[in-house]
């Protein structure tokens, strides 16, 4: 099974200049093309999604959208603050 990791726009190992965004949204639909893509070239995989930090956020929203997609969900350093700044879990 492989590893495969990814880093938000401009940080880590991706090149360009890092990408602050208002829009949350962004980040999700930049996972979105890499989870697409990871599952493209790996169909019988089972993905589950780690995320640290800023990440970890960016993974909850994802697997709130998509949970179909991935088989388990890794947070570690989450920063989310209780109340009205994210959204309700739903079942």
């Amino acid at each position: 099974m492989p590893f495969i990791r990814s880093t938000c726009a401009g940080t880590g190992n991706r090149t360009g200049s890092a990408v602050m965004s208002n829009v949350f949204s962004y980040y999700i639909d930049d996972l979105k093309t890499f989870c697409d893509m990871v599952h493209e070239e790996n169909k019988n995989a089972k993905v589950f999604m780690i995320g640290h930090s800023m990440g970890s956020t960016i993974a909850i929203d994802y697997a709130l959208e998509h949970q179909s997609e991935l088989q388990g969900l890794i947070i570690s350093g989450t920063t989310l603050k209780a109340g009205s700044s994210i959204n309700k879990l739903q079942s």
